[in-house]
């Protein structure tokens, strides 16, 4: 049902419907079988967490099957360290204020890199619209970077 809406004959709000109906069923049965046999609990998302479980969730469907099918993106070519630009960052920065505003990002498991490489960009046009779904300042970094790459593909 998501798939098929994923594939351009379906609106973001019913990919957004059948991945929650799905989630919902699987949340709620791994609790139908509690010991004590009360009702299952009522999960309660925000919207940020429901849209990046949901891009998470189809990025790793995507890539998964355009890699099977030998049509994942392939990655830049490394950057040559004798160009200007691509020498390491100095380490002298003290770096601590970046450290401080991150660390509410440090909770959330970041994507692999080679993840976001493969990644098509049909796959991230067809993403697109859940970014509006998510705060900015607790996506992290490598997520937030194929973010970027979605929002240029629409």
């Amino acid at each position: 049902d998501a798939d098929e809406a994923l594939d351009g004959t379906g609106t973001v709000r019913s990919v957004l419907d059948g991945t929650m109906r799905s989630t919902t069923m699987s949340i709620m049965g791994s609790q139908a079988g509690s010991v004590r046999g009360d009702r299952p609990r009522r999960v309660e998302w925000t919207e940020h967490q429901f849209a990046l479980h949901v891009l998470r969730l189809h990025l790793e469907k995507g890539t998964e099957a355009a890699r099977a099918a030998g049509v994942a993106r392939t990655p830049p070519p490394t950057l040559d360290p004798s160009l200007p630009g691509a020498e390491a960052d100095d380490a002298s920065d003290d770096g601590s204020d970046a450290a401080s505003s991150f660390q509410c990002i440090a909770e959330e498991e970041d994507i692999p890199e080679a993840l976001c490489d493969d990644a098509p960009d049909a796959v991230l046009a067809r993403l697109a619209n859940l970014v509006i779904f998510l705060e900015s300042h607790m996506i992290a970094p490598v997520l937030a970077a194929l973010c970027v790459r979605a929002l240029l593909q629409v």
